[in-house]
């Protein structure tokens, strides 16, 4: 396995694992965004993987964006099906 990674290039820090000293827990910091789960205990020199632009990210209601983008593609939906059939008067 060790060999499969070095030759996919994941790098050293994929595979460190941390141990947190107040809950006796070893972690792997690359996959809990740099801190330990139960406690959020961050090991020292690890930097923070998430950068500005995607924390930004996080705090975006995607829900409703994605109720925006249905209403939209409803509304062109609605009005190619009222073409199709003629019920768009030219003019108005």
């Amino acid at each position: 396995m060790t060999y499969l990674l070095d030759r996919l290039n994941l790098g050293p820090s994929r595979r460190l694992t941390a141990h947190c000293q107040a809950d006796d827990w070893e972690f792997h910091p690359f996959y809990t965004s740099g801190t330990c789960p139960i406690c959020g205990w961050q090991p020292e020199g690890w930097p923070q993987p998430v950068p500005a632009w995607a924390a930004r990210l996080e705090t975006v209601q995607w829900d409703f964006v994605a109720l925006l983008g249905l209403f939209a593609l409803l509304l062109v939906a609605g009005y190619l099906v009222a073409s199709a059939a003629g019920g768009l008067v030219p003019g108005r």
